[in-house]
């Protein structure tokens, strides 16, 4: 069996890894592709700005899942140290 802290450890290096690429994507090809828009002279072609949309709307798409992945372990993670570590009862003045 696996323990929830490897569970946990997994699930924020694949969503790392997920949020770099999609970081390595954006500056190779959705910021030149709509720079080059920019300083076109001739129109740009609607198939291709299709293209660019749907790829937009499906890195949306993985950015919330990253979120929510993200997000998951970090409550995970929080909840299984609050539940590890002993409290300790706060001491009042004149309790010693």
């Amino acid at each position: 069996m696996v323990s929830p802290s490897a569970v946990t450890s997994r699930l924020l290096l694949i969503a790392a890894t997920v949020y770099y690429l999609q970081r390595i994507t954006t500056y190779l090809y959705f910021a030149p592709t709509v720079l080059s828009w920019t300083t076109a002279t001739r129109p740009v072609p609607l198939p291709q700005v299709a293209l660019w949309l749907d790829l937009d709307l499906a890195r949306m798409i993985l950015d919330l899942t990253v979120i929510a992945v993200l997000a998951a372990a970090a409550l995970r993670r929080h909840a299984s140290a609050r539940f590890a570590c002993p409290t300790v009862a706060a001491e009042g003045p004149g309790r010693r």
